[in-house]
C-alpha cells in the first residue's frame, strides 16, 4: 500500500504542474462564470436556475472527463517514450502497483477539481434563488413557490393506481357477445389477418383495447375524471419557521404576518397552516405578508387575541404534495379566449377533501398544482380529481400524472449527483490508464473516445440490438446482439447515471442508486478495466536488450 500511495501523491502533484490541466482548470472557470448570464431559459426564475444546474452540470462534467482521459492516455505512455519508467522498475514496486497508483492519483485530482466545480455551481444556484427579478419582471409567488419546491428540492414520484383496462375490455367484449356483434366484428378482421381467426381475435382485442385507453384517458366537456395514489407516506417532512404579526386580529379573525419570501412561498390560497399551534387557512398572500384566517372552534381567540404588530409567531406548514400533469384540449378553437378552463381537486377518497381550484391554464406542458399532505387518508390513499368546464374535452395521459413529495434537502441531493459524476469519472481514468498501458497517446485518446458515445447510448443500442420476443430476428441484428453483448457488460449507462435531468427536476438521487453505480462502474467495470491493464502492462517490455 505504501508504494501505492507513493505512487499516488507523485500522479496527484504530476497532474497539479500539467499545463493540459491548468488550460481545462481555466476553461472550466470560465464556462462557469459566463453561464449565469447566458442561462435565461423560459425567463422564469425557475426556469434560468434549472437551465444553469443543466448546463453547469453537463459542462463541468464533459470538461473534467474530456481533461481525465488526456492526462490518463498520457501518463502511463509518455513515462515508456520518455524513459522515466526506467526510475520506477528498479524500485522494489510491483507494477500493478505502479498502474494502480496512477488510477489512485488521477481518482484524487478529478475528486478536487470536481468538488471544486460543484462549489461553484451550488454558490451561483444559491445565489440566483435570490434574486427579486427576471426578464419577466419581478418574480412571483407561483415562480418563488416552483423554485423552492420544485427545483430547491429532492422529490421522489408515485405513479397513479393503473386504469382498469382489463376489467373495462372483459365487460365490453361481454357486452358484444351478448349482442351478437363480436363474431360479426371478428369476420371483418379476418380478412386482414389472412384467415387466422386466432391473429384476427388478437387484432380485435388490440383495437378495443385502444379504443377504451383512449376513452378512460378522456375528460368529456363538464366531466370530471379522478386518479387514485395509494402507499402515499410523507410524514416527519414539516417545515418550521418564524414571522411577525404586521396587523392583529381583527373582529372577522384574520391575522396578518410578514416572514420569509423562501418560506411564505409554499403557502396557497385556502392551503392548511398551523399558527403558534392552531389550526389557521390562508386568506391572502403577496409573497412576502400572509393573511390567516382561524377556525371559529374552541379558544382560538383568547390564544391570538394577545398579539400586537412585531410580536413573533411560530408557523407550520406541513408536507407539501405536488401532482404533475400534462392537459390536451382536444379542440383549442373551441377554447374561449383560447384558455382551457377547468378545476381541480384533492380528497382521502371519503371526505369532501379540499374545494374545487381553477387548473392553471397551461395547455400541452407540464403544469404542477400543489396541496397539503393533510388530505392523505389513513390508509395512505390520495384522490386527485380534474374536472372540465370547457365546451371541449380533453386528453389526460395516464403517464402524465403523477404525485411527487419531498423527501430530503437539496444540498444532500446535490451531494449525491457530485458522488455520481465523480464515479463517471473513476470509470474513465481506469480506461484511460488502461489504454495508454499498451498504445500510444494519441491511439490511446481515440480509444477512449471511441467508447464515450457507446456508453452514452448504451440503452438505445442494447434496445436496437436486442432479439424479438417472437423469435424472428434476421441474421444482422442477431450478429450485433451476440457481438454487443459482452461489450454492454463492460460499458457504463452515461445517460442513466448522469445526475443533471434530477437536479433539474428536484428529483431525488438515493444513496441506495449512487452505491449501486459505484459498485457497477467502479468497482466492477473500472476494477475489470484496470485489472486487464495489470496483465498487458505486466508482459510488455519496456525496453528492448541490445546486444
Amino acid at each position: 500500500m505504501r508504494g501505492i500511495w507513493s505512487i499516488a501523491k507523485h500522479t496527484f502533484a504530476q497532474c497539479v504542474r500539467m499545463k493540459l490541466a491548468a488550460a481545462f482548470i481555466v476553461l472550466l472557470a470560465v464556462a462557469l462564470l459566463a453561464l449565469p448570464a447566458q442561462m435565461t431559459g423560459d425567463g422564469t426564475l425557475a426556469g434560468q436556475i434549472r437551465a444553469f444546474l443543466a448546463y453547469g452540470t453537463g459542462i463541468a462534467l464533459g470538461l473534467l472527463s474530456i481533461m481525465t482521459i488526456f492526462v490518463g492516455a498520457s501518463m502511463v505512455s509518455n513515462d515508456i517514450r520518455t524513459k522515466q519508467i526506467f526510475t520506477v522498475a528498479v524500485k522494489p514496486l510491483a507494477r500493478w502497483q505502479y498502474l494502480l497508483g496512477r488510477w489512485v492519483g488521477l481518482v484524487l485530482f478529478d475528486t478536487m477539481l470536481l468538488f471544486l466545480a460543484c462549489a461553484a455551481i451550488y454558490a451561483t444556484a444559491e445565489h440566483l434563488r435570490t434574486k427579486e427579478t427576471t426578464s419577466l419582471g419581478r418574480v412571483s409567488v407561483s415562480d418563488r413557490r416552483a423554485v423552492e419546491t420544485e427545483v430547491f428540492a429532492a422529490r421522489r414520484q408515485i405513479k397513479p393506481d393503473p386504469l382498469p383496462l382489463e376489467t373495462v375490455l372483459s365487460r365490453r367484449v361481454e357486452q358484444l357477445k351478448t349482442s351478437g356483434q363480436y363474431q360479426s366484428a371478428l369476420e371483418g378482421w379476418m380478412t386482414r389477418a389472412n384467415g387466422d381467426e386466432r391473429q384476427a381475435e388478437r387484432m380485435l382485442l388490440s383495437q378495443l383495447q385502444r379504443q377504451i385507453g383512449g376513452k378512460l384517458q378522456s375528460i368529456a366537456s363538464n366531466g370530471t375524471m379522478d386518479w387514485t395514489f395509494s402507499n402515499v407516506n410523507v410524514a416527519g417532512h414539516e417545515i418550521h419557521e418564524k414571522a411577525h404579526v404586521v396587523t392583529p386580529l381583527d373582529k372577522a379573525g384574520f391575522l396578518q404576518l410578514r416572514m420569509p419570501e423562501s418560506f411564505a412561498c409554499r403557502l396557497w390560497m385556502n392551503g392548511p397552516v398551523r399558527v403558534n399551534g392552531l389550526d389557521a387557512r390562508v386568506a391572502a398572500t403577496d409573497g412576502h405578508r400572509v393573511v390567516v384566517g382561524f377556525a371559529k372552534t374552541g379558544n382560538w381567540r383568547q390564544r391570538v387575541s394577545g398579539l400586537v404588530a412585531g410580536d413573533t409567531v411560530d408557523i407550520l406548514v406541513e408536507p407539501i404534495l405536488q401532482i404533475a400533469y400534462k392537459l390536451t384540449p382536444t379542440d383549442h378553437k373551441a377554447l374561449p379566449n383560447g384558455k382551457f378552463q377547468g378545476m381541480w381537486q384533492v380528497t382521502d377518497g371519503t371526505g369532501p377533501g379540499l374545494r374545487w381550484s381553477w387548473l392553471p391554464d397551461v395547455k400541452q406542458q407540464r403544469t404542477t398544482v400543489s396541496t397539503s399532505s393533510r388530505m392523505v387518508g389513513e390508509d395512505g390513499r390520495l384522490v386527485f380529481s380534474i374536472h372540465n368546464a370547457s365546451p371541449t374535452s380533453a386528453e389526460v395521459l395516464h403517464r402524465d400524472v403523477t404525485l411527487l413529495y419531498n423527501v430530503g434537502a437539496f444540498e444532500s441531493n446535490f451531494v449525491r449527483a457530485s458522488a455520481l459524476m465523480l464515479c463517471q469519472l473513476a470509470y474513465l481514468a481506469a480506461v484511460s490508464i488502461f489504454a495508454g498501458s499498451f498504445v500510444s497517446f494519441p491511439v490511446a485518446c481515440l480509444l477512449c473516445f471511441t467508447l464515450v458515445p457507446f456508453s452514452l447510448a448504451r440503452t438505445f443500442l442494447t434496445e436496437a440490438v436486442s432479439l424479438s420476443l417472437s423469435g424472428e430476428t434476421d441474421v444482422m441484428t442477431l450478429l450485433a446482439h451476440h457481438v454487443f453483448k459482452p461489450i454492454n457488460m463492460l460499458l457504463p449507462d452515461f445517460a442513466r447515471t448522469m445526475p443533471g435531468d434530477r437536479l433539474v427536476e428536484g428529483m431525488d438521487i438515493s444513496w441506495a442508486f449512487v452505491g449501486d453505480t459505484a459498485m457497477a462502474d467502479v468497482l466492477i467495470r473500472a476494477g475489470v478495466t484496470l485489472l486487464l491493464a495489470c496483465l498487458v502492462f505486466h508482459r510488455r517490455e519496456l525496453a528492448r536488450v541490445q546486444v
